[in-house]
């Protein structure tokens, strides 16, 4: 049912002409990323890259005075301040961040495609902030095992979990041009369906590691080293299993339901319990377990 769309998005992506589609990534953010990865890169290269990008330099700056970065310290005022409190890879995850955040934002589409960028955009971000708050909280049990974990990687992969539904709303809206319509409710139903099949795929396009794609598929052993991602999990988890039926995200919509088996949530809790950054009596799997 679905192979044809997973057909045309490839094609589209592997013909590197995605000019004028969704997916195409503003170029002084692409460049400012390969940037902060050379070896002789130093702040001021930085600098005069972000300075090429008004928008995402305003960005950074509310980032690095904000109580993610800044409470309790000296206001940031300058770009090069910003760099310094944020760091170089950090700089890098933001403009990868920032990039899809304006692939969200084009007018330029349909009324119901644009509607659904702006819900996705909300999906994502709400979910990375819950998850920088389990990390927050999971930080202040004083637990010393607790590594210490760059925020802009949890928001950054938070973004990248549902830039599949992006390729889906892309292809939709190539298709509206050559005068094919379909209903809203199709429209999601395929997003849903192919977002974490065509990770792969849009991460190779976009030059991103092939761990990355891993991460949101494979539920790392009970005892390895905790990483970013563990905190998404945990907050995909409290969603899909909330203790109260009061959760506003539609079932459909969580990634751990639609990637995982029940058998595999139950190990993804355990390690989260494990890890200490929830108990297993913060959830409700009795859903998944019967």
């Amino acid at each position: 049912m679905y192979s044809a769309q997973v057909e045309r998005i490839t094609k589209q992506l592997l013909s590197d002409d995605i000019r004028g589609s969704l997916l195409s990534l503003p170029e002084n953010l692409i460049s400012l990323r390969r940037l902060c990865h050379m070896p002789n890169t130093d702040v001021y290269d930085i600098e005069l890259a972000v300075a090429k990008e008004p928008s995402f330099a305003a960005y950074i700056l509310k980032l690095a005075n904000s109580a993610l970065y800044g409470s309790g310290k000296i206001p940031c005022q300058n770009l090069v301040s910003v760099i310094r409190r944020l760091g170089m890879h950090s700089v890098s995850q933001y403009a990868l961040t920032f990039a899809l955040k304006k692939c969200h934002e084009l007018s330029n589409v349909p009324e119901d495609i644009f509607s659904l960028l702006r819900a996705n955009w909300q999906l994502a971000w709400g979910l990375s902030q819950e998850a920088t708050q389990l990390y927050s909280q999971h930080r202040l049990t004083g637990n010393k095992e607790v590594k210490k974990i760059d925020l802009s990687d949890v928001l950054m992969l938070g973004v990248l979990l549902h830039t599949g539904r992006l390729a889906v709303f892309s292809d939709f809206w190539l298709q509206y041009q050559d005068g094919n319509f379909y209903e809203e409710k199709y429209i999601c139903e395929t997003s849903d369906k192919l977002n974490v099949e065509l990770l792969p795929l849009l991460f190779t396009h976009w030059g991103l590691p092939s761990s990355y794609s891993q991460l949101f598929t494979v539920i790392p052993e009970i005892k390895q080293p905790l990483h970013a991602i563990d905190y998404l999990f945990a907050a995909a988890l409290l969603k899909a299993c909330p203790k109260k039926q009061s959760s506003d995200l539609p079932a459909h919509y969580n990634f751990v339901l639609a990637t995982f088996n029940s058998a595999q949530i139950i190990r993804l809790a355990e390690r989260i319990s494990y890890l200490g950054i929830l108990t297993m009596d913060d959830l409700n799997l009795d859903d998944i377990t019967e």
